[in-house]
């Protein structure tokens, strides 16, 4: 088939990669240099065009020249992975066999935002993603396939994007003959419950705390794993701990957060701590939550959470820890501002 891809990043690279042989690769419709710098596992996709032969166009989605330039490639599909632009829907019908995009979660009921640091937060053993058909409403298209991978306790964010990339090429591979006779057999998507309180303008510390506490409650509290959810997107500034979950909790929100992305982050006093990597002690002590019980060096310190002491192996800060820092609090926010 010929084929059009969209996306910027290491998982449209690899659906590439994955279908070149079998396949006429006409052209990638990615980000311009500039807005590559904004996102994460973002790829230059020169050397592998000049491989495959095909274009590379950074032309907005929304320019309006984008229509006539894909119907002048006349592709048969065009495929979506790794890209959280909204495909404008004049395009979608063009190829003719439609448009397919990848999501990150298990659809139907996993649907939204950063699903796969999500699945991190909320400490999975499991999860899926998924192929579907694009329609105007995002997430909403008729899913082609899903397929699961294992989440293991060391699992982070660089480790669980390559599982995701893989399980997404093995998706494309199984279906897209099955897209080409006409055999495939998509079920609807189904409606979905938001998670969560909306993000405020300029919200405080205190605010963002709640709002992430309460979608990790609200997922929790579904009455089934198959209720549909919607999730929300994630910002660096979501990434402020509370130090009054378990450690268990605060394990998994620093490896849902840690390189590539910017990191999860806690305030001493007023300078900003980010922590990239970190260890449960499975022992406790009667210090408040975030109160810094020692310092091993510069970026690796202990900390008591609200169960259990927990061991930062990596952080950064403009500021380096030292004795000194020993009994000082990290934030917690007040307890009477929180409505969780």
């Amino acid at each position: 088939m010929k084929l059009v891809f969209i996306g910027p990043t290491l998982q449209t690279q690899r659906g590439i990669e994955a279908l070149a042989q079998d396949h006429n690769i006409l052209a990638v419709f990615t980000l311009p240099p500039e807005d590559t710098t904004h996102k994460v596992r973002s790829v230059d996709f020169t050397p592998l065009a000049a491989r495959h032969h095909f274009a590379v166009h950074t032309t907005a989605l929304t320019d309006p020249s984008i229509t006539s330039l894909i119907r002048s490639y006349n592709p048969d599909l065009m495929i979506e992975l790794g890209d959280s632009r909204i495909v404008p829907p004049d395009i979608l019908s063009i190829p003719k066999y439609g448009t397919i995009g990848s999501h990150g979660g298990p659809l139907p009921y996993i649907q939204g935002a950063a699903s796969l640091s999500w699945a991190l937060i909320f400490g999975e053993n499991r999860w899926g993603v998924s192929l579907y058909r694009l329609a105007p409403k995002v997430d909403q298209g008729d899913i082609i396939d899903t397929a699961y991978f294992p989440i293991i306790l060391t699992d982070d964010f660089f480790t669980i994007h390559e599982k995701s990339d893989a399980a997404i090429v093995a998706l494309l591979q199984k279906n897209l003959s099955c897209i080409e006779t006409g055999t495939l057999h998509p079920t609807p998507n189904l409606r979905a419950r938001k998670l969560g309180p909306k993000r405020l303008p300029n919200e405080t510390l205190e605010h963002t705390i709640a709002r992430n506490n309460a979608v990790i409650t609200a997922y929790h509290a579904r009455a089934s794993p198959d209720e549909p959810v919607y999730l929300p997107r994630r910002t660096p500034e979501d990434g402020i701990i509370d130090w009054r979950r378990t450690s268990m909790d605060i394990y998994n929100w620093i490896r849902a957060q840690t390189h590539p992305l910017s990191g999860a982050w806690t305030l001493l006093e007023e300078t900003r701590l980010t922590l990239w990597s970190s260890a449960i002690l499975y022992s406790s002590s009667s210090a408040a939550p975030g109160t810094i019980l020692s310092v091993h060096s510069p970026t690796t310190f202990t900390v008591e959470t609200g169960l259990g002491q927990f061991l930062i192996t990596n952080s950064s800060s403009p500021t380096p820890l030292n004795s000194s820092s020993v009994g000082k609090q990290l934030y917690v926010p007040p307890q009477k501002t929180l409505k969780e």
